[in-house]
């Protein structure tokens, strides 16, 4: 049974959500300081991350497709709620709880990474605000610039 090919998947995904995650906080620090090259190697981190984490997914999902055509279930279902509880007595107390835990770890880090995102995008606006609102006063919009006034 694919099983302990699932929970091996679900284990990585949780490690490469984990590094998307120290990815994203470190993007962060990057965006604070200023600093582009450590802002650039973050995004060229994400994309591979990113891959990484689709890549998982996929073989979850593939996997929960095999499992379930074992053993007769809808193959269109791939929550793994749904997959434990359909395999109830099957399922070694070892491996439901692994899948539980792995399942919760998963959620708090997907949580954890969209609200670092939401922190991220926060700082990109408020930066390009900035930006505008300096580029008006130096260069003027309606009224007239900083640099065409008279000293």
């Amino acid at each position: 049974m694919g099983i302990s090919k699932l929970i091996e998947l679900l284990l990585k995904q949780k490690e490469n959500l984990k590094r998307l995650l120290d990815n994203a906080r470190k993007k962060q620090h990057a965006l604070v300081a200023n600093n582009r090259e450590l802002l650039d190697e973050c995004i060229k981190d994400e994309q591979k991350l990113i891959l990484a984490v689709q890549k998982a997914e996929s073989g979850r999902i593939e996997t929960i497709k095999e499992i379930n055509r074992e053993q007769g279930f809808e193959e269109n279902e791939f929550r793994l709620a749904k997959l434990t509880f359909n395999l109830g007595e099957v399922l070694t107390n070892e491996a439901k709880e692994a899948i539980i835990k792995s399942e919760r770890a998963i959620r708090i880090f997907i949580e954890e990474i969209t609200q670092t995102n939401s922190q991220n995008m926060f700082l990109i606006q408020h930066s390009k605000q900035f930006i505008d609102t300096t580029l008006k006063a130096v260069f003027g919009g309606n009224n007239k610039s900083i640099l065409d006034r008279k000293v």
